[in-house]
């Protein structure tokens, strides 16, 4: 499914997913495109930390799909209110 002008490629690892968005972010004007990068897949796989870095070889979950392509693909740029997962937001911030 496409969300905005985003759309994943269908085979690929977690750390391809990185480096594509951070890329797709980059073009759409985020301030700091790597660590939205990061952040947005730490959302969408439920994980931090530690677990993050140990999945990056991991082949992209096909379920979470549509949620990763709807996160990148609205250019969210994200701010971390908190050190806990839980309580990230995510608001607009990449300039188009």
């Amino acid at each position: 499914m496409k969300h905005g002008l985003y759309v994943m490629p269908h085979v690929q690892s977690i750390r391809e997913a990185f480096a594509e968005a951070s890329s797709f972010l980059d073009k759409s004007g985020c301030n700091e495109p790597q660590r939205s990068s990061q952040l947005l897949l730490e959302h969408v796989l439920g994980v931090s930390g530690a677990a993050y870095y140990m999945a990056l070889a991991d082949p992209f979950p096909a379920e979470l799909r549509e949620a990763w392509e709807a996160a990148v693909g609205d250019g969210r740029q994200v701010s971390r209110c908190s050190t806990s997962p839980a309580s990230r937001s995510f608001t607009a911030g990449c300039s188009r």
